[in-house]
């Protein structure tokens, strides 16, 4: 009996060093590839705005809105913003975008923009006597006359004559 607590024990300790190992790996492989932003009092963030429209594609729309000015660094993760009517929100660091120099200016589209394109007139493709659209038509059909395929029944392989 006390061989086999001796062994659970051996294994508890080895798969404890196994998940410590694993766990040090993947942080090791996402630390790679990401860069602590730190930001200060009076820097310009843009802040994710997750909520999207209804009807509108969701990849079209802006995902951030601002720049907003820092107010107050809480903690290195941790930032009191200051928003376009004067109040305050306190956001994590992963929902803010550092805003450069050039961008200046609020992020939305204005409302009076929208509808404004040119009406582009689409060119529907011809279609053959049968219905079918004509450059899926060939002239000249097994026959060896100019009658299309479609039309007579005669096909490249999957159909059959009528």
């Amino acid at each position: 009996m006390r061989e086999l607590v001796e062994q659970l024990r051996e294994a508890n300790k080895k798969a404890s060093q196994q998940s410590k190992m694993s766990h040090d790996t993947a942080k090791r492989y996402y630390d790679r590839h990401t860069k602590m932003e730190q930001f200060k009092k009076g820097d310009y963030v843009y802040v994710h705005n997750p909520v999207y429209k209804r009807g509108k594609a969701k990849k079209f729309s802006y995902q951030y809105e601002g720049p907003f000015e820092v107010e107050q660094k809480i903690s290195s993760l941790i930032y009191k913003v200051r928003l376009g009517d004067g109040t305050s929100i306190i956001l994590h660091i992963n929902g803010l975008k550092r805003a450069h120099k050039q961008d200046s200016g609020h992020r939305k589209m204005p409302e009076e923009n929208i509808g404004q394109r040119k009406a582009v007139k689409i060119a529907q493709p011809r279609k053959s006597s049968c219905g079918r659209r004509e450059s899926h038509v060939k002239k000249g059909g097994v026959r060896g006359d100019d009658s299309p395929p479609c039309c007579t029944g005669w096909s490249a392989g999957r159909r059959r004559r009528k």
